[in-house]
């Protein structure tokens, strides 16, 4: 599959919300990582997958685009996406920030933690916050793909889909 052609919006200056092309029948993935090459090999690593990605270059880009969608909430979830990975340590706002204020409305969207800060107490926080799972750099790939795609399938016609 050629990823040049998927949504790709890297949050610079102007922060755009709503990416244009989506497949609405395509899981959506929420990327926020502010070292760009590591953004972008996770983005195009999961578009190969098949998910539709949106690029976040910090945390206060995440924390934008989570405001933004505060108010498309459907039965407790984001009906927009499906899944969030962040880094922890991210200028603007830390992941661990942007997840407890996420929790205080949506308990449900699976949230990814990945640092290269993995400290015991980094971690406990992190799962007592709501997160899915913190994932230590460097790690592997494709085993992260794999960990994704158990979470969240790409497609599947035993999964609810939401309304646009």
């Amino acid at each position: 599959m050629d990823t040049s052609t998927r949504s790709s919006i890297w949050l610079d200056e102007e922060f755009e919300y709503e990416p244009q092309g989506w497949d609405p029948n395509a899981r959506h993935v929420l990327i926020a990582e502010d070292d760009r090459e590591m953004c972008r090999l996770l983005a195009d690593s999961l578009r190969e997958d098949g998910y539709e990605v949106m690029e976040a270059s910090d945390g206060q880009h995440l924390r934008d685009y989570i405001d933004y969608l505060r108010g498309t909430i459907v039965n407790g979830r984001f009906f927009d996406v499906d899944i969030i990975v962040s880094d922890i340590r991210m200028p603007g706002a830390s992941g661990l920030e942007v997840l407890r204020e996420l929790r205080r409305y949506d308990r449900e969207t699976p949230v990814i933690l990945i640092t290269a800060f993995g400290d015991d107490q980094t971690h406990a926080e992190a799962y007592r916050l709501g997160a899915s799972a913190i994932i230590d750099k460097p790690f592997d790939i494709d085993g992260f793909r794999a960990f994704i795609r158990q979470l969240v399938p790409p497609s599947s016609d035993d999964l609810p889909r939401r309304a646009y």
